[in-house]
C-alpha cells in the first residue's frame, strides 16, 4: 500500500511530466477508478487547458488545472501508479485513463484492483476531513493536540487520517518502534516528550524512504515483488530486534498486522 513517501514521490514525477503542459485530450475507461465523474466531464475539465501544479496531503494528490473550475482529486488506493509514455505507446496494463499532452508524452493511471479514486470537485475544496500533514505537523504539542482524549490504541490512533494526515501501517510500526513505545498504549497516555519521539522517528522514516526511494523505480513490499526489506521492524517477524537482538513479534491491532519488540516497546 503506498503511503505518504511513496505518494510524494508520485507527485514530484507527475510535476516534472505535467506543469506547464496543456493536455490535447483524455480517454478514460468508464466504473472505478472514476466513480465520482464520468469520461466526458473529465474530458472537459482538462482539454485545452494547462496544467498548474501538483499538490500533495497526505496520501492524496491534487491535480490543479489552469481556468478550470474543478480541480482532480487522486487516491491511489492498493495498486494505482502513474506511468509515463510516448503518446503513440499501446496501452499500459490495467490502464484507466490516458492524458495526452503537448510535450506528445502521455500520462496514465493504470490500477490493477481498481480501487483507487479519481475524482473532480470544485476549486479550492483541497482535502476536505483530513488532518494536518504528517510531514508538515513539526511540533509535538501539535501532534499531542491531535490525539487529545483518545483513549484507542496509539497504533491504531495513528492510522487515522483525520487526525493527522499520511501516516499509514508501515510509519506507524516503524516510528512506534523508534521511539520505544508499546502499539497498545492508549494515545492519550503519551506526553509531550513522548510525541517529540514519536513524530521524529516517523518523519525520519518517511525521509529515508524518500531519499532511497525517490530516483528508482517505486515498488510497494505488499506487491509480491521481490526486494530487500528497507525498514526496521516492519514485516521483519522472526528477526532480531535491530536495538536489542530479541526476536521481532508480530500481532494483530485494529485487523492489521503490528511488528514490535516487546522488549524496546514494553507495555
Amino acid at each position: 500500500m503506498p503511503e505518504l513517501p511513496e505518494v510524494e514521490i508520485w507527485r514530484r514525477r507527475l510535476a516534472a511530466a505535467t506543469e506547464g503542459r496543456i493536455v490535447v485530450s483524455v480517454a478514460a475507461r468508464p466504473g472505478p477508478p472514476l466513480v465520482e465523474v464520468d469520461p466526458p466531464a473529465l474530458l472537459a475539465a482538462f482539454a485545452g487547458r494547462r496544467c498548474e501544479r501538483v499538490e500533495r496531503h497526505g496520501k492524496q494528490l491534487l491535480w490543479i488545472i489552469s481556468g478550470s473550475s474543478q480541480e482532480l482529486r487522486v487516491q491511489l488506493g492498493m495498486t494505482g501508479r502513474f506511468d509515463f509514455v510516448p503518446a503513440e505507446a499501446p496501452d499500459v496494463r490495467f490502464e484507466r485513463i490516458r492524458w495526452l499532452l503537448d510535450s506528445g508524452q502521455a500520462v496514465v493511471f493504470a490500477d490493477a484492483r481498481r480501487i483507487g479514486r479519481v475524482g473532480l470537485h470544485p476549486v479550492g475544496t483541497g482535502f476536505p476531513g483530513l488532518g494536518p500533514d504528517a510531514l508538515a505537523l513539526h511540533a509535538a504539542s501539535g501532534w499531542a493536540s491531535r490525539f487529545e482524549g483518545c483513549t484507542r490504541a496509539v497504533k491504531t490512533a495513528l492510522l487515522d487520517q483525520t487526525r493527522v494526515a499520511g501516516v499509514g501501517n508501515i510509519y506507524a510500526c516503524e516510528g512506534l518502534h523508534a521511539a520505544r513505545v508499546h502499539p497498545e498504549r492508549p494515545a492519550n497516555t503519551l506526553g509531550l516528550d513522548a510525541w517529540a519521539h514519536v513524530s521524529t522517528a516517523i518523519q525520519e522514516a518517511m525521509r529515508r524512504t524518500l531519499e532511497r526511494e525517490g530516483e528508482v523505480e517505486l515498488r510497494y513490499l505488499s506487491s509480491g515483488e521481490t526486494r530487500e526489506n528497507p525498514f526496521r521492524v516492519y514485516g521483519r517477524h522472526g528477526q532480531p530486534c535491530p536495538d536489542c537482538g530479541r526476536t521481532i513479534d508480530r500481532t494483530s491491532l485494529g485487523g492489521r498486522s503490528t511488528w514490535l519488540c516487546v522488549r524496546c516497546q514494553s507495555p
